[in-house]
């Protein structure tokens, strides 16, 4: 029996509290955590080859933060004195996993079979509480029950996962691989209805390089076909999305201004039949190796198909809620991977590369009973859409397509009822001959055509230097933060585009940017800030040297002489330089996150850090 334990415990905390004098200079912090990540596992031996496995592995959480702000220190943007406040906070959380396998293994003559089965056990929780107060007297009692409470909250939120497991690995004299496995999933997150799904997936390998008939063929070491086909599940939604929750909900009763009384009333709807979505996904591919290894390839197709989405839908807001989360849905993705690693220069001097290359197409294929398009909203109302026959979340907007240089050419053009001269002339997509909701169209998708990436490292006598490159090709940013930046309404700074704004019919500008105009509430259809439209969309291909590191080694005579066993000085630089057309800080973001319904929106988020690091290991 053999047991190993692992654990590392992390803590840390930080007072700036002095005497009462000195601390109504500043505001005061005092903040404490302490984390613990330990894992644990014992195998036992039954039989010669059958084997029991339990893992245990925790997380645990623990937080405080203490704040005073004195009356010397402004906040909110009031300069001093201001009114002291306090506020305090705790965080509890806990994710623990318990992990029971049998495996048994065997081998008979030329085949070998191993099996495995179990179970495994997880659960997290996180608890909250903060309270604030404000209206102390002085700087001299920084306690909260020297002020006035003026607000506090509890929070609480808990998810569990349990899944059951089976594997049967078999190969025939290394040459003929074949794997089979099954899970049963049950999580929490799901309704009562519908909390377990089931997984299996087949794959299986042919080392062509190990025949025979491959002895005579120097030049190939390694040459390998597989394939794979098999099913898989997604969780990863809010941990009570099926539940009806309640949220406080006040109502005022009686006459004469009446009385507020306290309640609380549904917040989001009930759905028990919420489920798992599911991957079906196909693979193929092959790999290839050269002289000894010098050069590798591989290949892969892929054919996946994504039904019952787990997505936040729009629903009618007669029905008392704006969104709704259902499994909804089928989404294809179809795609190539490619990579490859060459040892191109070996000896005293040595240079090897790795290169990799990707493209995938995602098409919806089915939404719901109807096919109706789904609507996202971000900011805007109706910014993305999703469709039959389009990728997931494909920005959604107005075509512009020109400028109106006179208040003829609005009359005698599809307008909006409030166009104007030097406003925006979009396109009449319906073709009805005037300017609605209706001639909103696809502006571009976030899906790139392309992605690749390529590293070189070199060295040369304790030298080494390194560089990666990585790149996008072909996919579309919106930018909506030129809706507060470019939105001519001339209230802040603005791009510098602006100079070339339309003034007149005589003095257009550039032909593309809009008039200004002070009062928003004229022009709202045709104003820039307005609506999405296509000078919101940006190619977002980009070169990125995304870092290139500089090493040296001390000779190992001179690291003998100073009793040390190794030394390295290095340089690192990250996002040093970025190639792209688009006018934004990042071309790689996207404000709304993993949100598919919303997808590449770029709205006014941090720039990337260029990131220097000199460093110096030594080894003893």
């Amino acid at each position: 029996m053999r047991i190993y334990t692992t654990a590392l415990g992390l803590g840390n905390g930080f007072s700036s509290l002095e005497n009462p004098v000195k601390v109504a200079k500043e505001r005061v912090h005092h903040d404490t955590e302490f984390r613990l990540l330990g894992t644990a596992f014992a195998e036992y031996s039954f039989l010669k080859n059958l084997s029991y496995k339990l893992l245990v592995g925790t997380d645990l959480h623990n937080e405080r933060n203490n704040t005073f702000n004195p009356s010397v220190v402004g906040s909110d943007g009031n300069p001093p004195p201001v009114i002291p406040s306090a506020s305090y906070g705790s965080t509890d959380s806990y994710n623990w996993l318990v992990e029971h396998t049998v495996n048994y293994s065997t081998e008979l003559g030329k085949h070998h079979l191993d099996v495995l089965a179990g179970f495994t056990a997880q659960k997290a929780r996180s608890d909250g509480a903060s309270i604030a107060a404000t209206n102390f007297p002085n700087d001299q009692v920084q306690t909260l029950n020297a002020g006035v409470v003026s607000s506090a909250s509890t929070t609480g939120a808990e998810w569990t996962l349990l899944s059951y497991i089976g594997r049967i690995n078999y190969n025939y004299e290394g040459k003929y691989l074949v794997t089979a496995s099954i899970r049963r999933d049950g999580s929490s997150r799901f309704g009562s209805n519908r909390k377990w799904g089931l997984f299996p997936s087949i794959s299986g390998g042919w080392r062509i390089s190990q025949e025979p008939f491959m002895k005579d063929v120097e030049a190939i070491n390694e040459l390998k076909l597989r394939s794979s086909f098999g099913y898989t599940g997604n969780n990863f939604i809010g941990n009570y999305d099926h539940v009806g929750l309640l949220a406080a909900k006040n109502y005022v009763f009686g006459a004469n201004g009446g009385t507020l009384v306290n309640g609380i009333g549904p917040s989001s709807i009930s759905n028990e039949e919420l489920g798992w979505e599911k991957n079906k996904q196909f693979d193929a591919g092959i790999e290839l190796g050269l002289w000894q290894g010098r050069f590798t390839f591989t290949a892969d197709y892929y054919h996946k198909i994504t039904s019952d989405l787990l997505l936040s839908v729009p629903v009618p807001s007669l029905s008392g809620y704006t969104t709704a989360r259902q499994n909804i849905g089928k989404v294809k993705n179809e795609g190539w991977e490619f990579g490859a690693s060459s040892q191109n220069l070996k000896g005293n001097f040595t240079w090897s590369t790795d290169f990799n290359f990707s493209l995938n197409r995602n098409k919806v294929l089915a939404l719901g009973p109807s096919g109706e398009p789904i609507f996202g909203n971000y900011q805007v109302t109706n910014s993305h859409i999703t469709e039959i026959g389009q990728p997931l979340g494909s920005f959604y907007g107005y075509k512009v397509a020109g400028i109106y240089q006179t208040a003829e050419e609005v009359a005698n053009s599809p307008h909006f009822s409030d166009s104007a001269p030097g406003q925006f002339r979009f396109e009449d997509v319906s073709k009805d001959s005037r300017l609605s909701v209706d001639d909103r169209t696809i502006l571009g998708n976030v899906q790139p055509d392309f992605i690749y990436g390529m590293t070189n490292n070199f060295s040369y006598k304790g030298f080494e230097l390194s560089f990666l490159i990585q790149g996008v090709q072909g996919n579309e940013i919106m930018n909506l933060g030129r809706r507060f930046y470019a939105n001519f309404a001339g209230t802040a700074n603005a791009l510098k585009e602006l100079n070339n704004r339309w003034r007149s019919a005589d003095d257009p500008g550039d032909g593309k940017t809009p008039r200004v105009n002070r009062d928003l509430s004229k022009y709202s259809s045709s104003n820039a800030s307005a609506n999405i439209s296509s000078t919101h969309i940006e190619d977002g291909s980009f070169v990125r040297l995304k870092s290139i590191s500089l090493g040296y080694n001390l000779p190992q005579n001179t690291v003998q002489k100073l009793s040390l066993a190794n030394v390295r000085i290095y340089l690192n630089v990250q996002n040093l330089v970025t190639i792209s057309k688009y006018t934004g800080y990042n071309p790689e973001v996207s404000s709304t996150g993993i949100d598919p319904l919303t997808p590449g929106v770029d709205y006014g988020v941090y720039p990337i850090a260029k990131v220097f690091t000199v460093g110096l290991n030594v080894g003893f």
